[in-house]
Parts: C-alpha cells; structure tokens; sequence
C-alpha cells in the first residue's frame, strides 16, 4: 500500500493558492524573478530548479558543518559569505521554480509538494545554521529552531482548510534574506559582534517574581533570538485563529482540528523532553540532533500536503515519531533513575538519524513515482507539456 490513499482526489486537484503579503517579495524578489525566468530555458523543467535550491541549502549546511560550531577561533570569513550567497541563491530558485511551471505548462501537486517540502527542509537547516552563525547555546538555538518550524507547519495546517497558503508580512522571503544578513554581518565582523551588547544607555527591568534584568548586559544574540521568537508567537496566534474559524465554517469540529496537530506536537514534545534530560547530547552532536528532528518535522508537513492535495483526513500517528519516542524515553528512564542508559545516548542517536532518515527518503521516493503514476507525469522533464503551452 502506497503513500497516497485517494487517488481520484489527487487527479481532480485544481491547485492552491499561495497569497503572499511579504512587501519584499512583491515589490523586488518576484518581479525580478519575472525577468529571470525567461533566461532559463524552456526545456529545464521546474522539479530541477527546486532540487537545486536544495542543492544549495545543504551545500551551506555542510559548510556549516565543518567550519562552524564548536570551533574556538572564528572561521575563515569566506564562509559566512559563501552561505550567504547560497541561502540567497535557494530564495531566487525556490520563487523560479513555481513562474518556470507556469511558462512552460507544466504546474502539478507534484512540483507543489517539492516545492514546499524542500521548504520543509530548508526551515531545520536555517534555523540551524542561523543558531550557528550567532554562535548560539543549546535552547537559544532550539528556540531559533522552533521559531522556523511551528509556524510553518501551521501555515500548512491552515492551508488544509482554507486550500489558501496564506504569508504575512514578515514570511519566508524575509527568514532567507536574514541568513544572508546574518553571514554579511559575520563576514564583515566575525563571531564576536553576537556576544556584545548594545552601545546605548539601557534601564534595569524590574518585574514581580524575577530578579532585576539589567538590559545593557544582555548579548546581541539574545536579543536576536528574543524578537524572532515574540514575531513567531504572533504569526502563530494569526495561524491558529485562521484554521479553526475556517474549520468551523466547514463543520469541523474544534476538538478534531485541533487533534490533528497531535503528530506534530508529539514530536516537539518528546523533542524536548530529550533534550531537557540530555543537553550534552546536542552540544556535542548538534548535527545529528537537529537533522534527525528536521526529518521528522519534513515527513509531517509533507504528509500534510499528500492529505490537502488528496482530499485525504488528517492522521492522529506516523511511525516516523516513534525514534524519537524511543530515544527521549531512553534518555528520561535514565535521569530520573540515575541508572545507566538502556542504550549509549550516542548509538541510540545514530539509531534515531538512520531511521528518521530512512522514514523520509522512503516516503520521498515513493511519493514521487506514486504521483507520477497516477498523473502521468516526469518528475524531472517538461515533455509532457502541451505544444500549445510550450509555444507561449
């Protein structure tokens, strides 16, 4: 049994709309991919445009990788500048891919899939890699990565009801261009501007039941990651509202809608939780720690996007959650027993990265050659589109 359960929904699919209110994206990004797109050729089909955005994401996660992190002295800084540029080089292909398909008549569920779910993708290996440029501690960098992640996936959480992905003003186009800020700023100033402070006079905050915050010494990375998370919270609250006033427009239940954030929160949960009882964990293997949940997290937003496009009801499981259970259960039993780890924390990670990883290429390899069956359809060619439509 394939991925996809309702074939006919997917052959009866009329597309969804993306409204995107990002002024940067409406008054320069698009426009000037509108001019672009014309020097690709015709016979470049959009799926490859969107693998090699791809392509560039994970070139700068590797060199991420291997120069930053843990290093004591500041990177060569060629490489703030070389992920800049290819953070940049994802946000032009990400927007070209979709104006290539409809040039060339070859838009399908198929290229939207691709299209978000490397999105899915790109939203764990920035968050990463901006906690990295800021050189950022354990939960400051899983807080930069779960402001990423939830509100992407509840603006697809959304799109399931309203079949309308709806972005704001601050969105997608303004995250890529903030990484390849973030690496000028660290290619003109290194490392060290994030662990500075603000050159200004600044009060002490007194509020009732903390200690006094003194604000002129609070590093720049804090504040950094403190107004991304307050702007997140926001599009969450906006996200959220949205869902469940258009879920009861069309007779849903409030309790089954909210229920089908339950995989999703799950992760997060258990995510924490193993964190929370093993922080070393990350700080020693920050790489396999977020790749494993950027795969879970991928998997789910895809597998909502299959759902959308299908016509297909929400799951309440996916057995891609379940190495992640396992390894921040392993890791719990052990902390509040003091007892030795049923597993090595470190070869239950390795555990948990092959099998996320095998969960999502699976999915991945057979979504696509599911969806090209049943639409008759090349994933990576634009022959199947029509001689009228390739005249245009």
């Amino acid at each position: 049994m394939g991925y996809i359960e309702n074939p006919s929904g997917l052959t009866s699919y009329k597309g969804g709309t993306t409204i995107d209110n990002s002024l940067i994206y409406n008054y320069i990004i698009s426009p000037w991919c509108n001019n672009l797109v014309n020097y690709i050729p015709r016979n470049v089909a959009p799926n490859v445009l969107t693998a090699l955005g791809l392509l560039s994401n994970v070139l700068a996660f590797v060199l991420a990788a291997v120069y930053l992190g843990d290093q004591p002295e500041d990177p060569p800084r060629w490489v703030f500048l070389a992920i800049g540029v290819l953070f940049f080089m994802y946000m032009l292909l990400d927007n070209l891919d979709g104006k290539q398909a409809r040039r060339t008549g070859t838009s399908s569920p198929l290229g939207e899939l691709m299209d978000h779910g490397c999105d899915s993708i790109t939203v764990s290996v920035g968050s990463l890699t901006s906690g990295l440029i800021i050189k950022a501690g354990l939960w400051q960098s899983f807080s930069v990565f779960a402001v990423g992640c939830i509100p992407f996936y509840l603006a697809h959480w959304e799109e399931y009801f309203t079949n309308n992905l709806i972005l704001g003003y601050i969105g997608p186009t303004e995250a890529e261009i903030l990484v390849s800020v973030l690496c000028t700023i660290n290619f003109f100033f290194g490392y060290g501007i994030w662990s500075s402070t603000l050159p200004i006079p600044l009060p002490v905050i007194n509020l009732p039941f903390l200690p006094p915050i003194d604000l002129k010494t609070i590093e720049l990375r804090t504040y950094f990651v403190f107004w991304a998370a307050l702007s997140s919270l926001w599009i969450v609250l906006t996200y959220t509202t949205s869902a469940l006033k258009k879920a009861r427009a069309v007779n849903i239940k409030l309790e089954t809608a909210l229920l089908q954030l339950v995989p999703f929160t799950t992760s997060y949960f258990f995510g924490f939780l193993w964190l929370y009882t093993s922080p070393e964990l990350y700080i020693e293997h920050p790489y396999m720690v977020t790749t494993s949940f950027g795969f879970v997290f991928a998997y789910l937003v895809c597998r909502c996007i299959v759902q959308r496009i299908c016509s297909e009801d929400f799951k309440l499981f996916y057995y891609v959650t379940i190495p992640l259970i396992v390894g921040s259960i392993n890791s719990f039993f052990a902390h509040i027993t003091n007892a030795p780890h049923i597993l090595p924390e470190k070869n239950m990670l390795g555990l948990v990265w092959l099998a996320t990883f095998l969960f999502f290429a699976h999915f991945v390899v057979s979504i696509i050659r599911e969806m090209c069956s049943i639409l008759k359809i090349q994933a990576f060619s634009t022959a199947y589109a029509t001689k009228k439509t390739k005249s245009r």
